[in-house]
């Protein structure tokens, strides 16, 4: 990573203090075998990223051109709440696999891995069906501005439900394993090439409408869940495999719950805007909210990236007691991110106008979304990898809680602030919700974990 950076940077930036201080620190645990998996992991996760955010940011421009704004915003409403559920369908077990499949495979403990990998199955499917069903029954109470189309795009998307669910087991197996690019393609690589694929299908054929392309969407999900599960397989050593499964369900069950709120909170923000614009606006402004919001995203890309790797080696340093070279890690990952997510902010909030016509020119509305966004996107890289450090360290429950409160927040903010200013309402409660959740990550990572993963830390 250091001599990458040296090639890439320009010597008024190596000559700073801290860099010269950096490359002292890591020049020797480069050679690690930590520090092998930490830079192959990230340089491919990087490699795939890259790839995964262009096939689908020209996945929803294709989509945003091809639909009108109306049928776009339903399409994206219907995938939002299938990523919503999927998280509390597995009630954490995905998390609960990254950390304790690392674990495990460390300590040799194979009859525990295949029993988490057998319990997260059955978990998954049961909690998929449930929760379809309950969506679907109750969908008249809620319903507000949406359509009998609406209706029927949400009922097909969501019948990929168990796939999704299932899907994200078997990336959380993969990355427990530290096969991280692995884990990442059916999601990263699968998924969005066959999708492309079948759209440019469709539009051969002049069959281009909501309906076709919601049921192409599933179809590529049964694809990625069959990719995922061969990879897994194939990951899986002979001593997994014929291991007889032990269960600890119980304590699975308390650490998945925990980990479900968290990350279930963490999705609510994410979703809670969508969700709420499509009840209350109708769906073209879930249309306009979202070309801001994909663009937004790219700020954090790096501190994203690192994040993927950075779970399961903090899961195995703290438990080993090696807080320092945890905190050197987490020095590295900051600076970097923090390097190389400024250029991303300066061109969204310079070009944003630009950028969102890609869209077509009726996204041009949404440039003012765009730029409240992406100030929330900077106290997000300013604070680092807060949010890896509480969960994979075992404050599960603090995580919850703080995560609980920005989910809430948001929730609160968007109840207010959409009625009054629309898709410019949504923003700003997104970002604030941010902002607060971020702050409060980061405070009490330092408390109860001693180890400092934001901007600060750079200069102490």
């Amino acid at each position: 990573m250091l001599t990458l950076l040296r090639d890439i940077l320009p010597s008024w930036i190596l000559d700073n203090h801290y860099i010269v201080q950096l490359n002292r620190r890591f020049g020797a645990s480069a050679k690690s075998e930590l520090g092998r998996y930490f830079l192959k992991g990230f340089s491919a996760s990087l490699i795939l990223r890259l790839l995964s955010i262009a096939l689908s940011f020209a996945t929803s421009v294709i989509l945003a051109r091809l639909l009108n704004l109306s049928d776009y915003g339903t399409y994206v409403y219907a995938v939002s709440w299938l990523n919503l559920l999927a998280v509390f369908a597995l009630l954490g077990f995905d998390n609960v696999l990254i950390r304790d499949v690392s674990i495990y495979a460390s300590q040799k403990q194979w009859h525990l891995l295949r029993g988490l990998l057998h319990r997260g199955n059955q978990i998954g499917f049961i909690g998929s069906v449930v929760l379809f069903g309950l969506l679907l029954g109750t969908f008249p109470l809620w319903r507000g501005e949406l359509t009998q189309q609406d209706y029927l795009t949400l009922a097909i998307m969501l019948t990929a439900l168990p796939l999704v669910a299932l899907s994200k087991l078997r990336e959380a197996a993969l990355r427990g394993l530290r096969k991280v690019v692995a884990g990442e393609i059916p999601e990263i690589i699968i998924l969005p090439i066959t999708f492309l694929l079948l759209v440019g299908s469709l539009f051969l054929f002049g069959q281009v409408n909501l309906i076709n392309v919601t049921i192409g969407r599933v179809v590529t999900y049964a694809l990625a869940f069959g990719t995922g599960s061969f990879l897994l397989v194939r990951s899986l050593t002979p001593e997994v495999r014929q291991s007889k499964p032990h269960f600890v369900t119980r304590t699975w069950m308390s650490s998945g719950l925990i980990l479900m709120l968290a990350q279930g909170m963490k999705l609510i923000y994410q979703r809670t805007p969508i969700v709420l614009l499509g009840s209350l606006q109708g769906s073209d402004a879930v249309a306009l909210f979202n070309a801001a919001n994909r663009y937004t995203e790219m700020a954090a890309l790096v501190l994203m990236l690192f994040n993927l790797v950075l779970s399961p080696v903090v899961a195995s340093l703290y438990a080993s007691g090696d807080i320092q070279r945890l905190q050197r890690i987490v020095k590295l990952i900051i600076f970097v991110s923090v390097l190389l997510s400024s250029p991303i902010i300066f061109g969204l909030l310079v070009y944003g106008s630009e950028l969102l016509a890609v869209f077509g020119d009726e996204f041009v509305m949404a440039k003012n979304a765009l730029s409240i966004l992406t100030f929330g996107q900077i106290m997000n890289v300013l604070t680092g990898p807060a949010g890896v450090l509480l969960m994979m360290t075992g404050h599960e429950r603090d995580t919850s809680v703080i995560i609980g409160v920005g989910a809430f927040t948001n929730i609160a903010l968007n109840l207010i602030m959409i009625p009054l200013y629309g898709v410019n309402g949504a923003a700003i409660a997104t970002a604030a919700s941010l902002t607060i959740w971020n702050s409060l990550l980061a405070i009490q990572a330092y408390r109860t974990t001693h180890i400092d993963g934001t901007i600060v830390s750079l200069f102490h």
